[in-house]
């Protein structure tokens, strides 16, 4: 048991080391708080997210990361020629502006996340379990 909390530990380390001091991952500065955040230590996430199956963990993990199938990704890999969010059209289609501040989902939003609009810090207290949630609602997977 002893070599499980090692490990753990050792993983939470190399994330940390890997999201938040990386230099290619910079232009992710508003979700380094989010990623680094107390809510997220490999304690509290590894039981979670073991319950996740591969779909799950997939969607939560590009949520939180920004790697995932929203409009800013997907035009940083020159897939697509506009990053613009397809709900509102108002700013980048980002992890940031879909959990936190689109006027499209906002319904949605306070429905599984609680308030209609959030800061990206308010993240760190949220559940695995309710942004998958959110995301499978919204349709991200």
């Amino acid at each position: 048991m002893q070599d499980m909390f090692s490990f753990n530990a050792k993983i939470n380390n190399f994330w940390r080391y890997y999201f938040c001091k990386n230099k290619f991952f910079q232009y992710f500065t508003d979700w380094r708080k989010m990623v680094c955040g107390p809510a997220l230590t490999v304690a509290c996430s590894v039981r979670n997210t073991l319950s996740f199956n591969r779909t799950q963990s997939r969607a939560v993990t590009g949520l939180l990361t920004g790697h995932n199938t929203l409009r800013r990704h997907l035009h940083l890999l020159g897939l697509l020629d506009s990053p613009l969010c397809r709900r509102c059209g108002a700013e980048e289609e980002t992890s940031a502006h879909t959990l936190c501040e689109c006027e499209a989902l906002a319904s949605l939003r306070h429905m599984y996340l609680g308030p209609f609009f959030l800061q990206p810090e308010d993240i760190k207290s949220t559940s695995l379990g309710v942004i998958w949630n959110f995301s499978k609602v919204k349709g991200l997977p």
